[in-house]
């Protein structure tokens, strides 16, 4: 009974899993908005052959993955489809932990000594965190993120000079949630609708809102730290139990073998709790004026640096 029911997050878990639909892309410039780096692709050619690996570069006309061969390049004439692999770890941490949370009431709160009820949900739920994260590549999601550009004319984008926010397309996607920071200071979060290589819109509250590289401090992209979060768990639950008088008298307690279950609470943790992280800064501007001395004339030496 206790095997079936511990063998059920793995099987919820794998039953998440899906197969994204094709969305039609113009050009790679496109392309920067559904994939990030590092993210592991499988690009087939036009004669069919089929490489994968990790995304190295990225430019208007040309693509460079990571294989196990070294690095390989495609340019946009050469390929038919692009496909993307991502794991959605935060989910199936979020998965694994409810599922191994009410196993564990189940199991410890039903029996005939409820003494550790409290403790059964906890555990198990650290437990099942894991088991989804360590499920979560085998249930990656594949999207294909680029159809054969036959018969396709280049966008706009591809003749234009390159922006500020070119780089900025391979670390956000559209639907991202940004909190964007102008040069006065003032801070505006929602999502990701539009990005060209000087200009991107958000969806806010109040509607839409463009903004030029310009105008523009700094961009944060709210993302979740699941290694954070297991770092933390694993350190503050065997300090926490260190520190308790219950541990402190029993001389069975052993606070260092909670650190696993800590790792695992914290994992659920950080895929509960976001986190913004700096994904570009415009580069600082520096005035410098200095007065110049010479026979006969007075006057200014002004330089700017950026």
């Amino acid at each position: 009974m206790r095997v079936g029911l511990v063998a059920l997050p793995m099987a919820l878990v794998l039953l998440a899993a899906s197969r994204s639909p094709a969305q039609p892309l113009p050009s790679f410039g496109d392309l920067a908005l559904r994939v990030n780096l590092d993210d592991r692709l499988r690009i087939e050619d036009e004669s069919g052959a089929a490489t994968t690996g990790r995304l190295t570069r990225l430019a208007r006309d040309e693509i460079a993955i990571r294989t196990d061969d070294g690095e390989k390049r495609f340019t946009i004439a050469a390929v038919r489809t692009i496909t993307v692999r991502r794991p959605a770890r935060r989910r199936d941490v979020l998965i694994g932990a409810g599922v191994g949370a009410a196993v564990g009431a189940l199991v410890a709160c039903t029996g005939t000594d409820r003494e550790e009820c409290a403790d059964g949900p906890i555990l198990l739920g650290g437990v099942g965190a894991f088991v989804g994260l360590a499920l979560s590549p085998l249930v990656a999601r594949e999207t294909t993120v680029y159809p054969s550009p036959t018969a396709m004319t280049p966008s706009r984008g591809s003749a234009q000079a390159p922006g500020p926010f070119d780089d900025l397309a391979l670390r956000v996607d559209l639907g991202d949630r940004l909190r964007i920071e102008d040069l006065a200071g003032v801070r505006t979060a929602g999502r990701l609708t539009r990005l060209t290589g000087d200009e991107m819109t958000i969806e806010t509250d109040a509607g839409e809102k463009h903004f030029t590289s310009a105008v523009v401090r700094e961009v944060a992209v709210r993302g979740y730290s699941l290694g954070r979060g297991a770092f933390i768990g694993a350190l503050a639950l065997p300090v926490l139990l260190a520190v308790s008088p219950a541990c402190r008298s029993d001389p069975d307690c052993i606070p260092i073998a909670a650190a696993p279950f800590g790792a695992g609470l914290g994992l659920a943790a950080g895929a509960l709790v976001p986190r913004m992280t700096t994904v570009f800064r415009a580069p600082e501007t520096h005035v410098t004026v200095s007065p110049v001395f010479s026979r006969g004339a007075i006057g200014i030496r002004a330089s700017l640096r950026w």
